[in-house]
């Protein structure tokens, strides 16, 4: 582990458990979201070192790096939660419209969930969020335009097991949702 950020150079805290900012090579190169520098590291993780990847490219989302984290995970298995759920398609559908400060604009970021969405449950993920939770993915969702909202519900109700159809009515239940 290094420091998050090139200034972070206060490791007075490191063995404290306050401090959480440090991050290593791979988090890094996925956060890079360059499929060729993850490749270049020749990555072996653990089951749970490569789903967290998995949900960090989630961050800055791109199809092909999804389907290398995919490939990496040692089990296969991506429906880890204790619902049967895949967390990083979890946090996909629930992320909030970009604030564009990096190179594409809100469009292209929403085309490349949509297109990592698709790479998660091409490979089995599953949609099962915390119930308690819908109103918060359905909040996020509502800051997309209306046409990202219809693919992200088409995704999850046509892909044969993603979802249960009974969560995807809950979260179409309000009256600003379904409009």
């Amino acid at each position: 582990e290094v420091p998050y950020d090139i200034d972070d150079d206060d490791w007075s805290f490191k063995n404290s458990e306050e401090y959480h900012h440090t991050t290593n090579a791979a988090e890094c190169a996925v956060g890079s979201g360059k499929v060729e520098i993850v490749k270049s590291l020749k990555l072996k993780p653990d089951s749970v070192q490569a789903r967290a990847l998995l949900e960090r490219a989630g961050w800055s989302p791109s199809k092909e790096l999804t389907q290398v984290l995919v490939a990496m995970l040692p089990d296969k298995n991506l429906n880890i939660s204790e619902r049967g759920s895949c967390p990083a398609l979890e946090s996909l559908v629930k992320k909030s419209r970009a604030v564009n400060f990096g190179q594409y604009s809100s469009e292209i970021e929403d085309t490349k969930a949509i297109e990592c969405m698709e790479a998660l449950l091409n490979a089995g993920a599953r949609w099962n969020p915390e119930p308690d939770g819908l109103r918060y993915i359905r909040r996020s969702l509502l800051e997309h335009d209306a046409l990202y909202v219809v693919r992200v519900m088409r995704l999850l109700l046509y892909t044969p097991g993603a979802a249960d159809p009974k969560l995807i009515l809950e979260l179409c239940r309000t009256p600003k949702f379904r409009q």
